[in-house]
């Protein structure tokens, strides 16, 4: 289980910053539901998985740019059983605008809605979060520009509101499987210099021996 939450915040952020850079980035200057091939398209070429944007996308310039996102499938890996790896139900991500021009990030918090997460680890100790994780970083002295986001001098994020979610946990090697559901999670402002309060709850199912109950914290942490 300890492994499972930290994959799911290593996933969660890269998630995040693929769609902010995907999103946000490229259709500034026109409506985004013309560019959803090209977004799309944008998303897969980090990925190499399959990316299907059904619901309409809506764009917000001053004082906030701001992005909403309807449903997003994200496809299965290559190797992996199943044909979906993440389903996003709705999205909201919002930026300051002014900061943006000297390098700094203030984001308010992110709402994500009906996220659902298959994710699995083969009998070869492959994962199928790899890709997305991989397309999230920009290798180590890479010039801005070079097919990564510009550098960020000053990063804050207001916080992160994910409710409804539900995460499927399948591990050949351990042999065991869990499945998450009714997850939500609600945080303070994300600042590295004091504790983030934490409000987490979600029913749990599976593993060996089984269990079958559900979690509630409310943390400083």
């Amino acid at each position: 289980m300890k492994r499972l939450f930290k994959v799911l915040a290593w996933l969660l952020g890269g998630l995040v910053s693929l769609l902010v850079v995907a999103v946000i980035v490229v259709p500034l200057l026109f409506d985004p539901n013309d560019h959803k091939d090209r977004i799309a398209a944008e998303i897969e070429s980090r990925t190499g998985l399959p990316v299907r944007i059904e619901g309409d996308i809506g764009l917000t310039l001053f004082p906030w740019l701001g992005v909403t996102l309807g449903a997003v499938e994200l496809g299965q890996a290559p190797g992996f059983e199943g044909d979906t790896f993440a389903r996003l139900g709705a999205m909201q991500v919002r930026v300051k605008l002014l900061p943006l021009l000297s390098q700094q990030l203030e984001m308010d918090t992110v709402t994500i809605d009906g996220l659902r997460l298959d994710l699995a680890r083969n009998a070869d100790g492959s994962v199928n979060w790899q890709p997305v994780l991989d397309a999230a970083q920009v290798p180590a002295g890479a010039p801005a520009g070079d097919g990564g986001p510009p550098p960020v001098a000053v990063l804050a994020v207001g916080g992160l509101e994910l409710t409804d979610a539900a995460v499927r946990w399948r591990d050949a090697v351990a042999r065991e499987e869990y499945t998450v559901s009714d997850l939500a999670l609600s945080t303070g402002a994300l600042d590295l210099s004091k504790p983030v309060p934490v409000s987490l709850s979600f029913a749990v199912a599976g593993g060996r021996p089984a269990v079958d109950g559900r979690v509630t914290l409310d943390a400083g942490i």
